[in-house]
């Protein structure tokens, strides 16, 4: 008896001990919080952009400090972005908070972003494609480079790409066909199925006006992957029942273009 509770405890110490170290080295969103900052209390960066010290501000309360500064802090963000080590992920994390906040205001970065997409560094490279997201529609620019990522060969770097375009947007007859050869692949067989539907949430949008995004929507309900089947015919039914204004006395709880469970 003493044997098995020793055995009940040490299978309990483990599993607990598992469950930490998930939880310790699971990545936490940018956009979610701000890590600890390896710099000394109270720095200042070049564009008048305070640098929190560790542990001491979470991203809405950088994002609040970015927005007093404006556009001045995008020198400081840009240098965030370009001098981060390997070892401190918190510039990128600051960085990330800072476009997030400033949004299209920070278009006067689009230019830097464009050229740090051809960095050696395949890290700068992505959080440029990040950054550009943040900007949204102001990054038109950064278009025709995002569109070759995407139909290059990295898949992670497309992945990137595809989230990108998404924010940003633009010419359907450039975008809804390079969605389309992604959304057919070929993709990584552990990401086949996200790929998939990552690429149907983008050429949603332009399915209403777009024979080949909708032909595309209705491939997909026939799909091997049942994730894809199920997310393609949600968001179909979605593009053909679009919601209707709210009538007077009509309760708030209407869910018009959402396609109920029977």
């Amino acid at each position: 008896m003493r044997k098995l509770v020793a055995a009940l405890i040490v299978v309990g110490v483990g599993v607990a001990l598992c469950a930490w170290r998930i939880s310790v080295n699971r990545p936490e969103p940018l956009d979610k919080r701000v890590e600890a900052h390896s710099r000394p209390r109270g720095t200042e960066a070049p564009g008048g952009v305070f640098i929190p010290a560790r542990g001491e501000l979470w991203s809405r309360d950088v994002e609040d400090a970015i927005r007093a500064v404006g556009t001045n802090a995008l020198p400081s963000l840009l240098t965030l972005i370009t001098q981060r080590q390997d070892n401190a992920k918190t510039d990128w994390v600051v960085a990330g908070a800072g476009f997030d906040a400033l949004g299209s205001n920070a278009a006067p970065a689009v230019p830097a972003l464009i050229e740090f997409m051809d960095d050696a560094r395949p890290a700068i490279r992505e959080m440029a494609v990040e950054c550009l997201a943040s900007i949204g529609p102001s990054a038109s620019n950064a278009v025709p480079k995002l569109l070759a990522i995407l139909s290059g060969t990295d898949k992670k770097a497309q992945r990137s790409a595809l989230a990108a375009l998404s924010h940003i947007g633009g010419d359907p007859d450039l975008l809804v066909p390079a969605f389309v050869a992604y959304l057919d692949g070929p993709h990584d067989t552990n990401h086949a199925a996200s790929e998939q539907v990552a690429a149907l949430w983008a050429l949603k949008p332009y399915a209403e006006n777009s024979p080949a995004a909708l032909s595309a929507f209705r491939r997909m309900t026939n799909a091997s992957s049942l994730e894809v089947r199920v997310r393609a015919d949600q968001l179909l039914w979605q593009i053909e029942h679009p919601p209707r204004p709210r009538q007077p006395g009509e309760p708030d709880t209407y869910r018009g273009g959402l396609k109920q469970s029977p």
